[in-house]
C-alpha cells in the first residue's frame, strides 16, 4: 500500500528515498535474451492444476517472476518478490512465479513452494530464445503475452534489492494501474 499511496498522491514518502535504474543491467545483456515487445507463449507456462497462464488472462496486465530452481539469487530475492506481489496485488494486478525449464514438474513446484511466497506457481517450458537468461526476471505481460516491461536480476545487498523492488512496483503501477483523473 505504501507504493500505491505514493503513486496516487505523487507526494514523496520518507521511507522511499531511492529507486533503481535498470538500464545499466539491461545494457549488460548486450542484445541477448527477450525484449520488450516480444511475445511469450502463455500456453507454455503451465500451472500445477494444468491451467496455463493463457487461462489466467483478464483485462489487466500480469506480472510474472521467472526463476530457476538452481538460482541462489532467486532464493535471496524472496523478500523482494513478496513485497512486489503485495504492492501490485493491491492494485488488482496478478503476480505469478514460473520456474524455467525445471528438471521435473514436481521439482519445479516444490522449489516454488520452498520460496514461501503465497502465489500461483507455474512451470515455463519454453523455447530457449523465449527464456530469460538472468534470473530472477520480472516481466509485465499483456493479455496476449507481449512483454510490456522487463526487469532483470536482483542483488545480494538488501538495500539495492529493495530499490529494485520499489522500481518494479512503481513502473508496474504507472503502466498497469495509471491514476484515474
Amino acid at each position: 500500500m505504501l507504493i500505491t499511496s505514493l503513486l496516487l498522491s505523487q507526494k514523496p514518502h520518507p521511507h522511499i528515498t531511492e529507486v533503481f535504474d535498470f538500464e545499466q543491467v539491461l545494457a549488460l545483456e548486450k542484445g541477448t535474451g527477450i525484449k520488450e515487445g516480444d511475445r511469450i507463449n502463455l500456453k507454455q507456462v503451465i500451472g500445477r492444476d494444468g491451467k496455463t497462464l493463457a487461462d489466467m488472462v483478464d483485462s489487466k496486465p500480469m506480472l510474472l517472476a521467472a526463476v530457476k530452481s538452481e538460482c541462489g539469487m532467486c532464493r535471496i530475492a524472496t523478500d523482494a518478490m513478496r513485497y512486489i506481489r503485495e504492492e501490485v496485488g493491491q492494485a488488482g494486478i496478478r503476480y505469478y512465479i514460473a520456474v524455467l525449464n525445471p528438471a521435473s514438474s514436481s521439482s519445479g513446484f516444490e522449489y516454488i513452494d520452498s520460496l514461501g511466497i503465497d502465489v500461483p506457481a507455474f512451470l515455463w517450458n519454453g523455447e530457449p530464445e523465449s527464456i530469460p537468461e538472468v534470473v530472477p526476471y520480472h516481466l509485465l505481460l499483456d493479455q496476449a503475452g507481449v512483454i510490456i516491461k522487463r526487469w532483470p536480476g536482483s542483488n545480494q545487498d538488501k538495500a539495492i534489492r529493495d530499490r529494485m523492488a520499489n522500481q518494479i512496483v512503481i513502473d508496474t503501477l504507472r503502466i498497469a494501474a495509471p491514476e484515474k483523473e
